[in-house]
């Protein structure tokens, strides 16, 4: 790409950004079921194809009037917007056997939340096509799907919804031998971890006590083999500096809220590769940190013009 080309991406990037965060902040539930039904009927238009339609009424994207909006919607919204299966993630294993009754202890607070018929979310990474589009992975479920979401002093600290469990199943494809999971959480990556049959041994190393004490007292009771998992209290960085090449097989790694988050700490992270030859890291929400990486770069180069 050219440096134009390059900043002419980085500025349709922007904008879907902007698009999309101000949507999902200020309209997440505008559309109702009676507006898709009223939709689908007079414009013969599917369900989804409605909701998409509404979508973009709500978001203030033109289609007909402005071309910068029309490159929005085909390019980078319209790609990855779907109708979701509630029947597809209430199969997952660790939300079918792992139960979280309603509860508050402490300064945790469990509950279930819920998303709304026709509310829009996100439910994957972005998806990059080979113009450096990065497209976000936009759906709706059309009934109620509740999900379980863990409070610390009534802060949200941890759910498990779409964009979990979709973000992370491609990385347990890739998980085998013996792991250390950076980061412990309510455990989802490493249940899962514990089902297959070639992971031998996970290591989770997790620095705050608190959650080690509520994860080992409230969901490590209801695995099936938890003979396969020990937890240590450390920083995830000291443990990693303390291996010795090929002593584990599989490193995995999150440690952040989202991707600007873990910019940092995922460059920081590989700077341990060269050392640990033969081992696989694996980083959560990599393509949108790669993302964060290489458009803080091309600033860089822009600014230092």
């Amino acid at each position: 790409m050219t440096k134009e080309q390059l900043k002419q991406r980085l500025e349709l990037n922007s904008a879907m950004t902007q698009i999309a965060a101000d949507y999902l902040r200020e309209n997440a539930c505008a559309i109702e079921r009676e507006m898709v039904e009223s939709l689908c009927h007079s414009c013969g238009l599917s369900e989804t194809d409605a909701v998409y339609t509404l979508f973009c009424i709500i978001a203030g994207l033109e289609l007909d009037e402005n071309p910068l909006h029309r490159r929005l919607a085909d390019q980078y919204f319209k790609p990855g917007f779907r109708c979701l299966s509630a029947a597809e993630y209430e199969a997952d294993a660790y939300l079918r056997n792992i139960h979280f009754p309603d509860m508050a202890q402490g300064a945790w607070t469990v509950r279930w939340e819920s998303y709304q018929p026709f509310e829009i979310l996100i439910y994957d990474d972005y998806r990059v096509d080979e113009t450096g589009a990065e497209c976000p992975q936009l759906g709706y479920f059309n009934t109620e799907y509740r999900y379980p979401c863990v409070y610390e002093n009534g802060v949200e600290w941890m759910s498990v919804i779409p964009s979990e469990i979709n973000t992370m199943r491609p990385l347990l494809k890739q998980a085998q031998g013996k792991m250390l999971v950076c980061g412990l959480g309510l455990g989802y990556f490493a249940y899962h971890l514990s089902r297959k049959d070639n992971v031998e041994q996970i290591i989770v190393v997790e620095k705050e006590a608190a959650v080690i004490q509520w994860f080992t007292q409230w969901i490590l009771p209801q695995w099936e083999q938890p003979e396969k998992l020990k937890i240590i209290h450390d920083d995830a960085f000291a443990a990693v500096d303390r291996l010795r090449p090929g002593e584990v097989d599989t490193i995995f790694v999150d440690l952040w809220h989202n991707a600007a988050d873990g910019a940092p700490l995922v460059q920081a992270m590989r700077t341990w590769e060269p050392r640990l030859p033969g081992t696989r890291f694996l980083y959560w929400l990599e393509t949108s940190v790669n993302s964060v990486l290489r458009w803080n770069q091309v600033m860089k180069e822009y600014a230092d013009q």
